[in-house]
């Protein structure tokens, strides 16, 4: 005879309704991607500049296309934002110089231009 143990949980946090709730739960953890933290040569330079202006080509095509599939409404200003912030010609050449001048791979490039550009929106606000 196999003998289970059950342990009482009490789990706290953002309600998606009003309430309390008896039964099982999912936890939700948000993955952070891994981004390379290495320089790279001088000779990976252009291969890493057209890696992140296909990167970028590829992730419009997949936001048009969710913005075709959309019916209205927030998502699709959502998916409106995104566009215009990939298309961002200021952080599109902030990433190339990152590439070019800090020989950040594209993926590290990407990283650093976002921290900068959210650094500036923080700065504007406080």
């Amino acid at each position: 005879m196999s003998s289970t143990t059950q342990q009482e949980r009490f789990l706290e946090g953002a309600a998606g309704s009003p309430g309390i709730v008896i039964g099982k739960s999912s936890l939700y953890q948000r993955e952070q991607p891994r981004v390379s933290e290495h320089r790279i040569s001088a000779d990976e330079v252009e291969q890493q500049v057209r890696c992140f202006k296909e990167a970028r080509k590829k992730a419009e095509k997949e936001l048009q296309n969710m913005l075709e599939s959309q019916q209205g409404g927030s998502a699709v200003e959502l998916v409106q934002t995104q566009i215009e912030m990939i298309n961002d010609p200021e952080l599109n050449d902030q990433v190339i110089r990152n590439i070019k001048e800090n020989k950040q791979p594209a993926d590290l490039a990407v990283k650093q231009a976002f921290e900068n550009y959210l650094q500036v929106i923080r700065q504007t606000n406080e």
